[in-house]
């Protein structure tokens, strides 16, 4: 048909872009280079006249993202480079991190796990700059579900999150893991037994993770690092809806008192309530030990 393009050949369409490339049936089809109104420029495949196999964008605002593509969207494995400097290493769908996925913030921070519509969903390890580290489940990018957060100096918190706020029971031990305490919606109660710390956390959590976690602290604890800790204010809740959404570290909360250290341990369930930290922490390890035997 007189007119059809096909073959190599270049056109500019009336808004704007420039294609340089392969056509087929009249449309974009094989590899060409097109350079956008807008001040994006890409290389790579073409498919019924869309993005598609691999390519290479250089976006307008220094965003460089190498991958696969689909229908004019990222689908697929790829590299997201930000103009940040952060990096994105994973899967992609229908335009947004979804799968399996490394980031890299340009902080130094780094998140391994999984991902749906562009936020960290399901399990991840998360490595703040400072050396702490969470390992946990994710909901919505915030850390919701059952986690564990190891922190730069040894000390190993396990508990459960909702909306990236610590809630209900949780267990901390200390960097030799010759201490452990009792916590409650992210405040410290009291010491108790490390017997009685090991039943709690696997009445509240995953037993693998909790045992790989076991596992970690017993090679920190083997170093030459600090031994005694455990007696560190505990972080504001601000502060750690601020670290559960990947923005820093989990903080300890300069302006909260520590219940073990000022010698007023909380005990029994008057301040909280109905809640009844005490008494459903006890009958979390009673259940635990129930399981075990």
């Amino acid at each position: 048909m007189r007119g059809r393009k096909e073959g190599k050949g270049t056109y500019k369409s009336i808004v704007g872009a420039v294609y340089k490339g392969e056509y087929k049936a009249d449309r974009r089809e094989g590899q060409g280079c097109e350079w956008y109104a807008n001040g994006n420029e890409y290389e790579g495949g073409f498919d019924a006249g869309k993005r598609s196999g691999h390519g290479t964008m250089l976006y307008a605002g220094g965003d460089v993202y190498i991958g696969q593509w689909r229908r004019d969207m990222k689908h697929g494995r790829g590299t997201l480079r930000f103009a940040a400097g952060g990096v994105y290493q994973g899967a992609f769908r229908v335009g947004a991190m979804e799968g399996q996925g490394v980031y890299c913030f340009a902080d130094g921070a780094r998140y391994e796990g999984q991902y749906k519509a562009g936020k960290k969903e399901g399990r991840g390890v998360y490595q703040f700059a400072d050396g702490s580290t969470y390992e946990g489940e994710y909901r919505n990018g915030r850390m919701d579900g059952f986690g564990a957060y190891q922190y730069s100096d040894g000390k190993t918190e396990v508990g459960r999150y909702d909306c990236g706020i610590d809630v209900g029971a949780a267990v901390r031990w200390s960097a030799d893991r010759r201490q452990a305490w009792r916590l409650w919606d992210g405040q410290l109660i009291e010491e108790i037994s490390l017997d009685m710390a090991d039943r709690i956390a696997r009445a509240i959590g995953h037993a693998s993770a909790v045992e790989r976690r076991m596992e970690a602290m017993e090679q920190y604890a083997s170093r030459d690092g600090p031994s005694t800790v455990g007696n560190a204010s505990h972080r504001s809740v601000r502060s750690r809806a601020s670290a559960a959404s990947g923005a820093s570290r989990k903080s300890r909360g300069a302006g909260r008192v520590d219940p073990l250290v000022d010698g007023t341990a909380i005990v029994g369930t008057a301040a909280f309530g109905d809640r009844g930290p005490m008494n459903e922490m006890q009958a979390m390890a009673q259940s635990a030990s129930a399981i075990a035997a």
